[in-house]
């Protein structure tokens, strides 16, 4: 084997992982998914060759299928690659990339995350994956941003550099947070968890070496200006930055190369960078020419298998070094989220939570930032709690959004630390429950106009484009519309928490236990019990109290009530449930929910038992419904009922609202919504 190998693996005491971890069967100990940056050009898309052999490739010299067949290095890569070139997928890191004029490429951490259109080639972050996911208990995901042939003079300019700004820096950016919005559309099994920006890797250097004259002595100024803003564009002031040293088909470069390597190390000298910016070198991982699989290849280092994944190996554990330091002595916020919504407390008030990690003792400090927010307002001390690095505390701000929030840890006069949250609103807040008509199923997705409409599963907020996250169906809803009309309405930002479950009967939604003579349609949520009689589950029940919780007490308005088609006119009459019941059963649901959440929360009931043209109303059900708002229980939600014809699926055939008809019931519903809030604002600008 190799010296500097064996030496490099003894100093890194490297620890492989040998079988793959499979996501759906992991216990993390944190809901989070740590998201790192892999930027870069030709190299860093990845030119490692895996198994290809013949002449074209040197006979398969310095592949990774040669380090596999050589008993003195197999077992240091088997956790790369079975037999015959397959790959060993690992379901705990997820890789996203998206080469030049191609679609994306994501999936779990294997071959083929290269510009190659085979799974024959890798780049650093095969490695890199493997290092990180060794280390954290929670998923990671690699957002790779790599284009061959590009400079930092040029291509990846960034904007504080002056010039124009690169097209792949703002391709980057724009890639990244392209990556962070859709981490949940593009990798399903991460549902649940939040992303957070953790890092970036910077390794690059070619196309400015060959510009000695002008692109060099540039370099390091533009490297600074790179890392500051893209910091800047993510409000992560200390965003750990790994540079790895440009490797070359050399170890000691000509005169040019050398001061382009220099001005890669120089940059971790600049005092704001000290402990959150690691130079690796990497020169001495190059490997002879002519046992490698491109020997022609100087500027990709030959394919070589081992030098790509020493590269990747190292640039990893450099990360590690700064997550290490940092972890210690930086601020880390977990509340507020990015686009997360807090129900005001008062008309003109709400409390922010702030919640996160820093040195025990720190004074946390924060002030917001909006176009309605002068530019010279103050820091303001957060009263926090401390459990061990843990701290928890709330920000009074005023209602409306989006804010920025920005926070800072100092002890005494000396900064540690800073973070922020891009988007905070002071707002109004609704959960949405019942079946299809209250979740994903319209026949055309919504998106807000605003921008200012938010939706929260229970775990994680994001913009309220459909279908909203946390209820079922893939298609269109009313609360992106109503969400756009009462935010113009009140002027504040309006969040969703959808629990809808399509095709569900009140009596799934009962508390566990609760009792009822016949079943509903569907009996997966519910159970006969031996005496003939049914019985629910609870599951649905407990999700919604769950979400319901989830925010803490008082943080939502109010609970929109939209269910009654599947307890209405089944085609088995003995699933149809009585009118007597239905109110029973409803009235059941409110209170013990209430109970559960341990406040009064207001519900408002729509009126709903529409099947098809010439089954457009229960009479027994909208009565049930209606006696709940003459009774107190209730307020009086919109009659979607009236909604027939053009308004549903199908040219008018089916159950489901079509654009039009989501639209019309998002009218309605503000209809009875927004006079009830005018009301409930000018009781509270009276206390």
């Amino acid at each position: 084997m190799n010296q500097e190998f064996k030496s490099l693996c003894y100093q890194l005491a490297l620890v492989v992982v040998t079988t793959a971890v499979l996501l759906s069967t992991c216990v993390y100990s944190d809901d989070r998914v740590k998201v790192f940056v892999l930027a870069g050009q030709s190299n860093m898309e990845g030119q490692a060759v895996v198994w290809l052999s013949g002449k074209d490739y040197n006979d398969g010299k310095g592949t990774l299928g040669a380090l596999l067949k050589d008993q003195s290095t197999a077992s240091r890569f088997a956790h790369l690659s079975s037999d015959y070139g397959q790959g060993k997928p690992r379901h705990d890191v997820f890789v996203r990339y998206q080469p030049e004029n191609r679609d994306v490429k994501k999936g779990p951490l294997d071959f083929g995350f290269t510009a190659y259109e085979d799974k024959q080639h890798f780049g650093p972050e095969l490695q890199f994956g493997h290092v990180l996911g060794d280390y954290f208990d929670c998923p990671v995901l690699l957002v790779k941003t790599a284009w061959g042939g590009k400079s930092l003079y040029e291509d990846f300019r960034p904007p504080s550099s002056g010039g124009a700004t690169g097209k792949y820096y703002s391709l980057m950016v724009s890639q990244v947070k392209e990556a962070l919005a859709n981490i949940h559309v593009d990798f399903p099994t991460l549902r649940g968890y939040r992303p957070e920006l953790s890092g970036l890797v910077w390794y690059q250097g070619w196309n400015d070496g060959v510009q000695p004259h002008t692109a060099v002595p540039q370099y390091e100024r533009n490297l600074v200006n790179l890392i500051r803003d893209f910091r800047r564009e993510f409000a992560i002031p200390d965003l750990p930055v790994v540079i790895g040293e440009l490797t070359g088909p050399w170890v000691n470069a000509p005169p040019e190369w050398e001061k382009l390597r220099s001005a890669q190390s120089a940059t971790t000298s600049i005092p704001e960078f000290h402990g959150n910016v690691e130079f690796v070198p990497t020169r001495n991982f190059v490997r002879e020419p002519n046992n490698s699989p491109n020997p022609g290849h100087g500027h990709h280092e030959f394919g070589n298998a081992e030098t790509i994944f020493l590269v990747g190996e190292a640039l990893g554990r450099g990360m590690l070094t700064l997550l290490q330091k940092t972890a210690s002595s930086s601020l880390q916020l977990t509340l507020p989220q990015d686009y997360q919504v807090v129900q005001r407390s008062r008309a003109s008030v709400g409390h922010i939570p702030i919640r996160g990690t820093a040195p025990t003792g720190a004074l946390i400090e924060a002030r917001l930032r909006s176009e309605g927010l002068a530019d010279t307002e103050d820091w303001k001390p957060v009263k926090v709690q401390y459990t061990a690095a843990a701290f928890a505390g709330v920000l009074e701000a005023p209602a409306g959004g989006w804010y920025q929030l920005q926070v800072r840890a100092r002890l005494g006069d000396t900064l540690i630390s800073s973070a922020a949250v891009e988007h905070v609103g002071v707002g109004e807040v609704f959960v949405v429950a019942g079946q299809s008509n209250s979740a994903n199923h319209g026949e055309k997705k919504r998106s807000t106009i605003t921008g200012r409409v938010a939706a929260f599963d229970g775990h994680y907020w994001q913009i309220a484009n459909d279908p909203q996250p946390g209820a079922s169906g893939k298609g269109g809803s009313f609360m992106p519309d109503l969400g756009d009309e009462l935010s113009k309405k009140f002027d504040v930002p309006i969040g969703f928490i959808a629990c809808g479950i399509g095709a569900t009967s009140v009596r799934e939604w009962l508390p566990a236990g609760a009792k009822f003579p016949n079943p509903p349609t569907i009996e997966s949520r519910v159970q006969k019990l031996p005496n003939g009689e049914w019985a629910s589950l609870g599951s649905a029940f407990q999700s919604f109290v769950s979400r319901m919780k989830s925010n803490g007490p008082n943080s939502f308005r109010a609970v929109l009530w939209h269910q009654g088609e599947s307890d209405a006119n089944q085609k088995d009459t003995s699933r149809t449930l009585a009118g007597g019941l239905y109110r029973q059963y409803l009235e059941d649901l409110i209170r013990e929910s209430r109970r559960e959440i341990a406040w009064e929360a207001p519900w408002f009931v729509a009126q709903v038992s529409y099947h098809v043209p010439g089954d457009e109303a229960s009479p027994e059900i909208r009565e049930a419904q209606a006696s709940l708002w003459r009774d107190g229980v209730a307020l009086e939600g919109p009659d979607s009922d009236a909604l027939t014809e053009k308004f549903r699926e199908r040219n008018g055939q089916g159950v489901h609202f079509s654009e039009q008809g989501l639209r019309e019931h998002a009218r309605r519903w503000f209809e009875k919504i927004s006079p009830w809030i005018e009301k409930q604002l000018q009781e509270e600008r009276r206390r």
